[in-house]
């Protein structure tokens, strides 16, 4: 996982499902702006070839079935080290799956909420089994977020 996931913030803001909302339904550009800015997507990656940062750059809708819109890219023409780098905007978080980046910011949400999750399966029109599988991951994460070591 990325070094600066969990890491602890001192803030005072406060999040209400109307906030949480306007966020997530914002351009896809600033969602995922503001996800890098709550820390829950990576700050900028290091490319893996030439250890430079990657550049968040449009991803093409038809490369994947559910499109953030973005990725994270590292490419070099020259010929002394020609490559081309690309990363999900979801690796190395807690996004990795097929919930759209919306869906899981609003379940937690709700999971931090202590809500049922008959009514978040009502709310949300997903399953309750796809809930319980994040609810289980969810806990998952925060129990290994809080691990001393």
């Amino acid at each position: 996982m990325d070094p600066s996931y969990g890491t602890r913030r001192n803030t005072n803001t406060k999040y209400t499902l109307e906030r949480v909302r306007s966020e997530i339904t914002s351009s896809k550009r600033q969602r995922i702006q503001w996800l890098i800015d709550q820390r829950l997507l990576p700050q900028q990656p290091t490319c893996s070839t030439c250890q430079k940062p990657m550049k968040l750059t449009a991803t093409p809708s038809s490369t994947s079935s559910i499109s953030d819109g973005f990725r994270w890219q590292c490419r070099s023409d020259r010929a002394k080290d020609k490559h081309r780098v690309v990363k999900s905007i979801r690796s190395t978080s807690w996004f990795e799956g097929r919930l759209t980046l919306g869906e899981v910011v609003t379940f937690t949400y709700y999971w931090a909420h202590s809500l049922q999750l008959s009514y978040i399966s009502r709310e949300m029109g997903l399953s309750v089994k796809t809930l319980v599988d994040w609810a289980n991951f969810t806990r998952e994460v925060c129990e290994e977020s809080q691990r001393p070591w």
